[in-house]
């Protein structure tokens, strides 16, 4: 909607996103048969054990967030030269869904281990037309600005999806926050 100049300036950042999107797939990947056994073994467990995942990687989400954030001309200018400088807006602004990126994607895995896959679908599939009408209002005005907002409204709502969906099994209660271990 905006052509090819706007797309690539906002490309180049989100790429940077995107990989940095294979930690937190990783360490789900991972995680997954030992949620699904706490899940149907012991629930105090599962709820402890992600509580602290959570924790850990939001926190991870954070540093890193605050990393891009903060150097993220030096990040734009070494990668890709100076002719993507406008990437430095967009890469500050997606420095923001690293932490909801880490988060977000934890819980999916979270919701299957719960056997939620359909709870967590709807999520995605709300938070996936909330973007496309995002991008379809910002873009036109505010062209690769738009698109990173669009991006970083969308996650953030699908954290708050994701804390509707748990409400109910009282896994992000402030019970289940303090059992873990944090005060």
């Amino acid at each position: 909607m905006k052509g090819d100049k706007a797309a690539g300036i906002y490309s180049a950042a989100y790429k940077l996103i995107e990989f940095l999107s294979i930690i937190p797939g990783t360490i789900c990947v991972a995680a997954l048969p030992g949620l699904s056994a706490d899940y149907c073994n012991n629930t105090e467990t599962f709820r402890a054990n992600s509580v602290r995942s959570i924790l850990v990687l939001g926190t991870g989400g954070i540093v890193i967030g605050l990393f891009l954030y903060l150097f993220a001309k030096q990040i734009i200018l070494q990668l890709y030269g100076p002719l993507f400088f406008d990437s430095i807006i967009c890469l500050s602004i997606l420095s923001g869904v690293v932490f909801f990126l880490f988060i977000n994607g934890y819980l999916a895995y979270v919701a299957i281990a719960m056997n939620n896959e359909r709870g967590m679908a709807l999520i995605l599939f709300i938070s996936t037309i909330l973007n496309v009408l995002l991008n379809y209002y910002l873009i036109p005005k505010y062209s690769y600005i738009g698109a990173s907002l669009s991006t970083l409204i969308s996650e953030i709502f699908m954290l708050l999806f994701c804390i509707l969906l748990f409400r109910k099994s009282e896994l992000l209660s402030r019970h289940a926050i303090l059992g873990a271990g944090v005060k």
